[in-house]
């Protein structure tokens, strides 16, 4: 009987705090203005605490979808709630809806200023065609990182192109022509 108690306590106790701290993370999410669903809610709620951050760009992903204007407020109010998710919620927006890559960089970066560089090589890596609107934004949100923020997506940039070329080169190796060439003829 003791054991049974025991291990019950124990249990509870382990599981008490991942609750607690997945609802920290709903009233963090609530508190910044995220449009957080009761589906969305019971979500966070219902994840693994190391699953958390990939529910929530999840989330941010399906939200800047539906809302693509609201994208910025979006990406700012989750960003606001997660700041250490900062550059993986930047991603996720930019690749959803990349038209919107500078206002999405620009609020990330104002609500973790601290995670500038790391935000605008993520954005980079998401959409690299708009490379210098969103460094830009990204140095007009954070003028102190001015630099950081040009080293970080620069190498983001060229990382991008150098598995742009990569791509293109092999499929160049598969095109037909190629293999047209290496088929025996029966002629």
């Amino acid at each position: 009987m003791k054991k049974g108690l025991l291990a019950a306590g124990l249990a509870l106790a382990l599981i008490t705090p991942l609750a607690q701290a997945d609802q920290a993370a709903v009233d963090r999410l609530r508190e910044a203005g995220f449009p957080l669903t009761p589906e969305a809610e019971a979500e966070v709620l219902a994840a693994p605490a190391d699953q958390v951050g990939s529910v929530l760009s999840r989330l941010v992903d399906q939200a800047v979808r539906a809302n693509p204007a609201g994208a910025g407020d979006i990406v700012s109010s989750a960003v606001t709630a997660e700041p250490g998710q900062a550059a993986a919620i930047t991603a996720v927006a930019v690749a959803a809806v990349p038209n919107q890559a500078a206002a999405v960089t620009s609020a990330a970066v104002t609500a973790a200023p601290d995670a500038a560089a790391d935000i605008a090589a993520a954005a980079v890596g998401s959409a690299p065609e708009a490379a210098d609107s969103i460094r830009q934004a990204a140095i007009n949100s954070a003028p102190d990182q001015a630099a950081n923020i040009q080293a970080a997506s620069g190498d983001a940039q060229r990382e991008s192109q150098q598995t742009s070329q990569t791509m293109n080169q092999g499929n160049a190796n598969l095109s037909g022509d190629d293999v047209s060439d290496n088929v025996a003829s029966d002629n």
